[in-house]
């Protein structure tokens, strides 16, 4: 299959904690092809995430549009102020893109398959996910039908044809997120959700995601440490995987890192 990937515009959202996971993403990216990538983190982590490869972009979080507003609205949160943070960075960056826009966090690397699939063959996939709550602030917020597939996929393919969600006015999209979830103990924005339900309005192209997230619980084997890992590593792991992600948020015992084994070789996604 030919690759246009360097037609594509191509975001990783990080931070410094994930510094090992996006050295080792970006190369398994230029590996497969991908000749530009944009690194987009907080400007005093730029040191830590400075890699030595060439047409690496970077794109400081206090550089994206709107983002004094967009900090002051994330405080409103509470203890999910830096998840809404994330989130808004994401939709303003979208907002001000001139084209699709594939954001991927920066924790999660995904396989050359399934890029080919979601920027060429334009493949919408989601996962198994309790979305509830994300689901009752879509349909309330803009009258939209949701579904029951969850397109929390740790990336996301921002359509330009679906910035009409903004209506051009992204301080009132903040606004109206603030009226509806502040207000509510029921509900919460999830930007991969919205995005995935404003598509699969459209697009039925659609693929359930192997995905492991707990990649973090490794204690033995070629993934046990992420600085250590190489490219065929990945590259075996993916022929059973869509995309893995080392969520550092997961509280580790051996007996989760025992499932961990047992769950990857069984090629089951977790």
């Amino acid at each position: 299959m030919s690759h246009h990937f360097n037609n594509s515009n191509i975001a990783i959202f990080t931070t410094k904690d994930s510094k090992d996971v996006v050295k080792l993403s970006i190369s398994y990216y230029k590996h497969i092809g991908i000749k530009k990538i944009c690194i987009v983190c907080p400007r005093d982590h730029y040191q830590e995430l400075k890699f030595c490869f060439d047409n690496i972009e970077y794109i400081f979080d206090e550089e994206i549009t709107y983002y004094d507003e967009i900090k002051e609205s994330s405080k409103k949160f509470g203890s999910k102020r830096y998840w809404y943070l994330q989130q808004f960075l994401k939709l303003s960056l979208w907002n001000s893109s001139d084209k699709d826009l594939l954001i991927i966090d920066g924790d999660t690397i995904i396989s050359k398959k399934t890029l080919d699939s979601i920027i060429l063959d334009e493949i919408l996939f989601y996962t198994k996910e309790d979305i509830a709550r994300y689901n009752f602030f879509i349909n309330s917020a803009f009258n939209l039908t949701t579904s029951d597939k969850s397109f929390i996929c740790n990336f996301c393919n921002f359509k330009n044809s679906n910035k009409f969600i903004f209506e051009r006015n992204f301080l009132q999209f903040l606004d109206l997120v603030e009226s509806y979830i502040l207000n509510s103990n029921h509900t919460d924005l999830s930007e991969y959700q919205l995005h995935g339900t404003l598509e699969f309005s459209k697009n039925k192209k659609i693929k359930k995601l192997r995905i492991f997230r707990r990649a973090d619980l490794f204690i033995f084997g070629s993934l046990k440490s992420v600085a250590d890992i190489n490219i065929n590593n990945l590259q075996n792991f993916f022929k059973g995987y869509d995309a893995i992600c080392f969520e550092s948020n997961h509280k580790r015992n051996i007996i989760k890192s025992f499932f961990a084994h047992i769950y990857k070789a069984l090629r089951i996604s977790w």
